[in-house]
């Protein structure tokens, strides 16, 4: 077996809407802990900046000439599909934006957003290696928006440091703007007085997260009328974050011996880059868990050799170190055979499996990303395979060639905890 990655599962809850929270705990102490960044970044200049190679920059301004600075700015190539990251930032004081760093020759798409405007779009747009272009956009009134003010729950103080996003889309909308979206994509920041205006793509339900440094981040629930303006939005009252120790102690199946090289990921949330690995006793110290938000945490644990494990409802008291025990599970093996369209065995294929949703208290809850954890075997002469520590859950389990083209249709298998093997012939279509 090859484990392609490492595991980071995402925190999961007794009722599915806590398990979007917790998804939005984990990406809010992400996005808070940086500056609105991206792979690409738009940076503020007010002149074209010699690092643009391939690039394009302008000026977003309204109706009457005047410049929008905070203005959310995105960017991606035309002909992609909707799930391709769609990148891009916010205008500077001066309304400026730039792109750089694109591939020479592509079709690209810019696409602006502002509270009290309507979106714009400029289409192709072809990026030429040392000439950069000016596109500037105006946005005309209109559009709906949110508005509303984020203070500290104690003191009623309102947070200027505060941003807030549309954390989810409680129906589906936004056909056309779905590929613009995410948690990191449509924001506003906070004035001195703790208010905001956020755009609003279109009439349904929607989730604001507020997010700030040293603060729980909360949500609200807002409904979108047609034909409304601006949504007032009830204040976002934030609480101060507290935090506990928990000290975790990671064992062999066997009970007594300490696990090194453990990763484990708190929530769904990173922890150092990759999750934080235990030490040579099996122990890992956690110096600051949240107390407040969740009030419940999820463990999720993984070595090479063993399954994924998860320890559910763990509790920290604020200024104690609370210790846990975590025993790691072996798992259930995947055995089969890779058979042709002919039902003849093959034997130069690689068998991969990956997780779909892990089995926690008799409930399935969704891995995210599957990517995180990829099991990989060859397959012999006869074709056969085995794949050992899969967790209980589903399993989407498929064969391709050495170069990684699939050959056949994924099968998505039931692995129960209660057994040690899983029998699966894969019948090739192709």
């Amino acid at each position: 077996m090859r484990p392609n990655h490492t595991v980071n599962q995402k925190g999961v809850s007794v009722e599915m809407k806590r398990h979007c929270i917790f998804t939005l705990v984990a990406l809010g102490s992400w996005i808070t802990s940086l500056p609105f960044t991206t792979a690409q970044p738009l940076e503020p200049q007010t002149t074209p900046p010699e690092l643009i190679v391939c690039g394009f920059y302008g000026r977003v301004t309204d109706e009457r000439g005047q410049v929008i600075p905070g203005a959310c700015v995105f960017y991606r190539a035309e002909g992609w599909s909707e799930d391709v990251q769609v990148r891009g930032g916010e205008t500077n004081e001066a309304g400026i934006y730039v792109v750089k760093n694109l591939s020479p020759g592509g079709t690209y798409r810019v696409t602006v957003w502002a509270a009290g405007y309507q979106p714009s779009e400029v289409n192709g747009i072809v990026p030429q290696m040392k000439q950069p272009q000016v596109i500037n956009v105006q946005l005309e009134p209109g559009g709906q928006r949110f508005v509303g003010r984020v203070v500290d729950e104690e003191t009623g103080k309102p947070l200027s440091q505060a941003r807030v996003f549309i954390g989810q889309a409680l129906h589906d909308p936004m056909t056309r703007w779905r590929g613009f979206f995410g948690f990191n994509r449509l924001f506003a920041r906070c004035d001195q007085d703790g208010r905001y205006q956020l755009p609003c793509p279109e009439p349904g339900s929607y989730y604001l997260v507020a997010y700030a440094d040293g603060y729980d981040q909360v949500e609200a629930a807002c409904a979108v009328e047609p034909d409304v303006p601006a949504v007032t939005v009830p204040d976002l009252q934030m609480k101060r974050s507290r935090f506990g120790v928990l000290h975790l102690t990671v064992l062999a199946p066997d009970g007594t011996t300490p696990v090194e090289g453990a990763e484990v990921y708190l929530d769904t949330g990173p922890l150092p880059k990759g999750g934080a690995t235990t030490a040579a006793d099996g122990t890992l110290v956690l110096e600051r868990v949240n107390v407040n938000w969740p009030p419940v945490h999820f463990l999720t644990v993984w070595r090479e050799g063993y399954a994924i494990t998860v320890a559910d409802k763990v509790r920290v008291t604020e200024g104690q170190t609370t210790s846990l025990e975590i025993r790691l599970i072996s798992g259930v093996a995947l055995a089969g055979q890779v058979l042709d369209q002919h039902g003849q065995p093959v034997s130069d294929r690689v068998v991969t499996a990956k997780p779909i949703a892990l089995r926690i208290r008799d409930q399935f809850w969704p891995v995210w990303p599957q990517e995180r954890l990829l099991l990989t075997t060859d397959v012999d002469k006869e074709g056969r395979f085995h794949i050992p520590h899969l967790a209980p859950g589903l399993w989407s389990v498929t064969s391709s060639d050495k170069e990684g083209v699939m050959k056949g249709s994924s099968q998505t298998v039931t692995v129960a905890a209660d057994v040690k093997e899983v029998m699966v012939n894969l019948q090739e279509v192709r």
